[in-house]
């Protein structure tokens, strides 16, 4: 897959500290007590992720987002260089960068303990300022934050009025489920819809998606499967050992977006985020191998 065109995700930036530890899941962690760990710190933040992979696949990147004036923000400007994204990154004076405690149990899966920090302010003027390109991804995680909601709001209908496609991945059951009726709104203005299945239910009962609108749904070792109007599909997971599964949501929409701004159809988007997904799923961390 070769880029052709350019793009801006906006969303999260952060350091993430991931924890590898060989044990079945938190509860199993030794409470008041210690847990032997592996511990590692890079790059993190969903949009930070995908911008990440899309960049890895060849595409034009900028991303969009916020962080603080500390040693972490100035790491996560030249991780996200040496990955060849275009970062457009505002520094929010005395708010530290955020940072996320991921910890990847002896199965692979994770659990997240995130601090915003920065993250939490996007004013909503200058996100338009920096909006490039012809296709617009949302991480929703700043949408769910009251302070960051109009910025996502107002670069989503700028996007519209300038005729670039908008995609949208709703990243967290939790807070889908905490906003089922407001996120309605939110998906009519869009053209694709990335969710796994918890935050896919959270919403399917109280929304139906317009004729045109593309949904895709995240299955994990299952796959994905898809649905335009009244077409749909599915498309099998690749067979690998999960290494970590922090950011194969990520890695997915990357894959899928990828080749869906180029003008593939959706079932061959949908293999190429399966793709995308399983060669993350290999690896330690969310991001891909900085490039030599």
């Amino acid at each position: 897959m070769t880029g052709l065109g350019v793009m801006t995700v906006i969303g999260d930036i952060a350091r993430d500290v991931n924890v590898h530890v060989d044990v079945r899941g938190p509860r199993d962690l030794v409470h008041a007590g210690d847990t032997p760990a592996q511990i590692r710190m890079g790059l993190g933040g969903s949009a930070s992720a995908t911008a990440a992979w899309l960049a890895h696949l060849g595409q034009s990147v900028h991303l969009v987002g916020s962080r603080g004036d500390d040693p972490t923000g100035e790491a996560c400007l030249e991780d996200l260089r040496r990955l060849k994204v275009e970062p457009h990154l505002r520094v929010e004076t005395g708010t530290p960068t955020g940072t996320v405690v991921v910890i990847v149990d002896s199965t692979g899966e994770r659990t997240m303990l995130p601090d915003a920090g920065a993250n939490a302010f996007l004013p909503s003027a200058w996100c338009v300022n920096e909006l490039r390109g012809e296709h617009l991804h949302v991480s929703a995680y700043p949408w769910f934050r009251e302070t960051s909601r109009p910025a996502i709001d107002a670069v989503i209908d700028a996007a519209r009025l300038r005729g670039m496609t908008v995609s949208i991945d709703l990243n967290s059951y939790s807070l889908v489920r905490d906003h089922q009726e407001s996120i309605v709104n939110l998906l009519d203005r869009v053209d694709v819809v990335l969710a796994n299945e918890d935050e896919w239910r959270a919403v399917a009962d109280g929304w139906t998606a317009p004729p045109h609108c593309h949904v895709v749904v995240k299955r994990g070792a299952e796959g994905a499967r898809w649905t335009v109007g009244d077409l749909a599909g599915s498309s099998p997971a690749l067979a690998v050992t999960l290494v970590d599964s922090t950011g194969t949501g990520d890695a997915f929409a990357a894959g899928f977006l990828s080749s869906w701004v180029e003008g593939a159809p959706i079932e061959e988007s949908v293999r190429a985020g399966n793709e995308i997904a399983a060669i993350c799923a290999t690896r330690v961390g969310p991001v891909p191998e900085f490039p030599a």
